[in-house]
């Protein structure tokens, strides 16, 4: 798994380069924060100097690639490019992971990567949370709370309160 990490970070990720992965997926449409913030956080971390690795299921694929083209040309999109394994040697790699309430946050967790995980309220809270306490969570109350609706009728309010600024910090 290592090789192919190695040959697909060779040419894109300049030597003595911090990475961060940022994984904008996730299973239901209630999880997910929008994707221009998900850029807005890219063109903030490549400012301070990390060079984003997009990880994600091809599905994912085009939604990376409108974040890593607002990048400033220090992101690789390798959504739909590798197996679970080899994403999961990508995130050991990394400094840290931003994500959805997603597969992607345990796998994280799982090589020891800490994770920022952006969660909306729809599940009881704390059920899904990576496991260990490197990680952070960001989470806004709403009424609406513990809803478990697969589709929002408030346009995922309460995942839309949580701000870029929030993440950067």
């Amino acid at each position: 798994h290592a090789s192919v990490v190695d040959s697909e970070l060779q040419s894109a990720v300049p030597p003595e380069t911090s990475m961060v992965a940022i994984a904008p997926g996730a299973k239901r449409s209630t999880n997910k924060w929008p994707l221009d913030r998900y850029a807005k956080v890219a063109e903030a971390l490549t400012a301070q100097g990390y060079f984003v690795l997009l990880l994600g299921a091809a599905n994912d694929h085009e939604s990376c690639a409108s974040i890593a083209s607002r990048a400033g040309g220090r992101a690789l999109n390798l959504a739909g490019r590798l197996s679970v394994l080899e994403s999961c040697e990508a995130l050991r790699r990394c400094a840290f992971a931003i994500c959805n309430d997603s597969g992607v946050q345990h796998m994280a967790a799982a090589v020891r990567t800490p994770c920022i995980s952006v969660f909306s309220v729809r599940d009881m809270r704390g059920k899904w949370r990576p496991y260990g306490s490197q990680h952070v969570v960001l989470e806004k109350q709403v009424a609406c709370h513990t809803c478990y609706l697969e589709e929002c009728p408030h346009a995922n309010l309460c995942v839309k309160q949580i701000q870029v600024s929030d993440v950067v910090a």
